[in-house]
């Protein structure tokens, strides 16, 4: 089967799953808000800002359809996954995504499509060397922009006159490998990262990711590669050259650098700018000084108070057990809000010591009540004992006064 056929193929199951399951979809989304969204609100103690931009989220209903599809259209479970999600999305992203350009992920224009009609992304994987949570914490404001781009052309083909409209549900990527070796160790962590703790965020956003530009050399970093992805990943990569490439996408949807009717990538406009407020680009191009006196003198400012706040944040730690961590049995530490495990991997002697603080929590009561019966009963033992030794020494006497040869002359 050729990749067309197996792309149409894809899409076309997942638009029958879509019709199938969409009731099933509007009856969790009610739940969610009516039920779980006010006991998230109480337990986060959120602000009226906060909630709003969770009720946004839970009512976009392709997002909750993708969790749902993940889950195995199991409702109890996606209700688990979407507050999961919910709680996460609250503690890490920003309350609106400040955009920052971003060197790893970039959003073609918006009339740029696949064969299919689906938005295409760009990903340099050379930009992956930057393995610092500044780029994480920009990779995953991205990845909501994106989200928030993909609802934004639903609703802007959206057809009241169709009982059900076939919604735009994934995006397909680009993937740039140029220029990487074998030794860029900070690639793989990163890519692991992205992987297995991003994308699980954003479930099902990716149809399908072409690999670009690649050669013998990389070989070996795709032997590695392939066994720590899972099946459902590797079912989705497809490796094109660049003659593949332009046969499967017409020219106007690519860019120049990879023989398409369209600009260079650096000249072409990102659609995800339009989502981020004008103030907060103001402030990306050129930032303000914290006081005219400062700005004058080129002496540092004074800490404000969002900045002791951010410094106060950079300290905190969240509890194993809390709902908020997104590591749920791991220490976490927060750093510029981004939740971070505590010792930058998953330790099996930090989940046995949560899983030893739950057991003891669930049945340290029945113990501690076992420990005082066995106390009681061993000082009871002891008692007895004790009163035996007493009363021993007087009993000898009495045989030593009157043995029994003495009883028996003294019968009948």
């Amino acid at each position: 089967m050729s990749i067309h056929d197996s792309l149409r193929e894809y899409k076309d199951q997942l638009d029958k799953l879509y019709e199938e399951h969409l009731e099933t979809v509007r009856a969790l989304q009610d739940t969610l808000i009516h039920d779980i969204l006010p006991d998230v609100v109480n337990e986060l103690s959120l602000g009226q800002r906060s909630e709003t931009r969770a009720r946004e989220w839970l009512e976009d209903t392709d997002s909750l359809f993708r969790i749902l599809k993940r889950d195995k259209f199991i409702v109890s479970f996606a209700l688990e996954s979407a507050r999961r999600s919910l709680i996460w999305r609250l503690n890490t992203l920003p309350e609106c995504a400040h955009y920052t350009p971003c060197p790893v992920l970039k959003c073609l224009p918006s009339d740029v499509r696949d064969p299919f009609g689906r938005p295409i992304v760009y990903m340099e994987v050379r930009a992956f060397g930057d393995n610092s949570e500044g780029l994480r914490q920009s990779v995953a404001n991205t990845m909501e922009l994106l989200r928030v781009h993909l609802k934004t052309l639903n609703d802007s083909n959206d057809c009241p006159s169709r009982a059900v409209t076939q919604p735009i549900l994934q995006y397909v990527a680009l993937l740039d490998i140029q220029g990487v070796t074998f030794q860029c160790a900070q690639h793989v962590d990163f890519v692991s990262w992205f992987v297995y703790d991003l994308l699980p965020r954003f479930p099902g956003m990716l149809a399908a990711t072409f690999i670009l530009n690649y050669t013998w050399a990389h070989s070996g970093l795709w032997s590695l590669a392939k066994r720590a992805l899972p099946a459902s990943a590797l079912s989705k990569v497809f490796f094109l050259t660049s003659e593949e490439l332009r046969a499967l996408f017409a020219p106007s949807s690519l860019p120049s650098e990879f023989g398409g009717a369209l600009p260079a990538l650096a000249q072409l406009g990102d659609p995800l700018r339009a989502y981020v407020p004008v103030e907060d680009l103001a402030a990306e191009q050129e930032p303000r000084p914290a006081s005219p006196a400062a700005a004058t003198a080129g002496a540092p400012s004074a800490p404000t108070s969002s900045s002791a706040n951010a410094h106060a944040r950079s300290a905190a730690t969240i509890s194993p057990t809390s709902s908020s961590n997104p590591f749920y049995g791991y220490p976490v530490s927060v750093r510029s809000s981004t939740p971070t495990l505590r010792h930058g991997r998953r330790r099996k002697r930090d989940l046995l010591w949560t899983l030893a603080r739950l057991w003891w929590a669930r049945w340290g009561a029945g113990v501690r009540a076992g420990l005082v019966l066995v106390l009681a009963v061993l000082v009871v033992l002891c008692a007895r004992s004790a009163r035996a030794r007493r009363w021993r020494p007087a009993w000898l006497l009495m045989r030593l006064a009157w043995p029994p040869s003495r009883a028996l002359e003294r019968g009948p």
